[in-house]
């Protein structure tokens, strides 16, 4: 009876060190592999982690050091899509671009403005500009030519432009001449661009020549 009960004794004790050990092993092992992971994915990097980008703009993102294939994904694509990390921007706002691979993931912050558009506009070269506009203080009988210029941004297009006047000035081309004294004139410089027209008005005074 006493060596039937030692048995047993012995018996649980091998068990209970067996499994012991298979559990400080298993152990071991998921903090190998986990060490494993967090330091692939320390390896690894991603080309930018911040883009500004302007509506239309497109930018090309790598990832160094990943393990296996890389998989490009979009939190948003309103704003932004991506395709084999190539980033386009579709939408004012902001978004994650998710790069994942088989030792984690990294992540891109887009951030998307909508550029100004540069509206068509009328100026004149060498001619007197106000914080209220354009103004001249001309003389009577003497012949004024404008130089108007149209502009979209840094471009210039070329179109035809017309002038138009108030009472008391007459118009010659592309130049005017005030035929008596004037205290609120006006010279109205147009042109038709696109389908649209556009004008830019002069404020003109005219006083007798002394």
């Amino acid at each position: 009876m006493a060596k039937r009960i030692l048995r047993a004794i012995m018996l649980t004790v091998m068990s209970l060190a067996l499994l012991l050990s298979l559990a400080c092993c298993k152990d071991e092992d998921e903090s190998s592999l986990q060490s494993s992971i967090d330091s692939s994915t320390e390896t690894a990097s991603i080309s930018a982690e911040t883009l500004q980008l302007v509506l239309g703009d497109m930018e090309t993102l790598t990832v160094a050091g990943a393990q296996g294939n890389v998989v490009w994904t979009t939190r948003n694509p309103s704003v932004a899509t991506v395709e084999n990390g190539t980033v386009t921007a579709t939408g004012r706002g902001e978004t994650w671009i998710v790069a994942t691979f088989s030792n984690g993931e990294l992540y891109c912050r887009v951030t998307v403005e909508i550029e100004s558009v540069a509206l068509p506009t009328i100026k004149l070269v060498g001619e007197i500009k106000t914080q209220s506009g354009y103004a001249l203080n001309v003389l009577v009988g003497e012949k004024y030519a404008l130089n108007p210029v149209f502009s979209i941004g840094e471009q210039e297009p070329t179109v035809t432009f017309g002038l138009t006047a108030s009472a008391g000035i007459v118009v010659d081309g592309l130049s005017f001449t005030a035929t008596e004294p004037i205290e609120n004139g006006k010279v109205t410089v147009s042109c038709t661009y696109g389908g649209e027209t556009y004008t830019l008005e002069v404020a003109v005074s005219a006083s007798a020549e002394v």
